[in-house]
């Protein structure tokens, strides 16, 4: 069993405007240290990257993917890593079959869920969920705000 990573970090990080002040216990918020602190591999074939400043209306269908950007539509990992970064919107909700991480916003727009993770979930003190979230593992960091229920996986 591989032990889990401390959650504090030495590094001052500014507090968004909604996170709880006063000292409480914050991941890192950028992507590069969140993955290295998640011990999330870097996926080399089937990323697909949103990058930052973009929009696309429409599903996103891919291995792994990572959105820094906007999506009106449905975005799918089908194996691996999803990543909806810091500042990134979705509205259509999300789903994945590994690992899940939110920092930003997600929506469900039309959808059912707004997410479903059928890996680990992980909702960073700066996720914002519209829509119900259906997980199996998950993991909530002080800050983080769902208005939605939360519905869990049957195995």
């Amino acid at each position: 069993m591989r032990a889990l990573p401390v959650l504090r970090t030495e590094v001052p990080v500014p507090a968004p405007a909604h996170a709880p002040a006063g000292g409480a216990f914050r991941e890192p918020l950028d992507s590069d240290v969140t993955a290295q602190w998640l011990h999330l591999p870097r996926p080399a074939q089937g990323l697909f990257v949103v990058p930052v400043g973009t929009r696309i209306a429409g599903d996103c269908r891919a291995r792994h993917v990572w959105v820094r950007g906007e999506v009106t539509g449905r975005v799918t990992a089908t194996e691996g890593l999803l990543v909806v970064d810091l500042g990134a919107r979705v509205l259509g909700g999300v789903e994945g079959s590994g690992s899940v991480v939110i920092a930003g916003s997600v929506a469900a727009g039309h959808a059912e869920h707004a997410v479903i993770a059928r890996g680990r979930l992980d909702l960073a003190c700066t996720a914002i969920i519209h829509g119900s979230v259906q997980h199996g593992l998950v993991t909530i960091y002080e800050g983080a705000a769902v208005d939605g229920e939360f519905v869990g996986l049957e195995k």
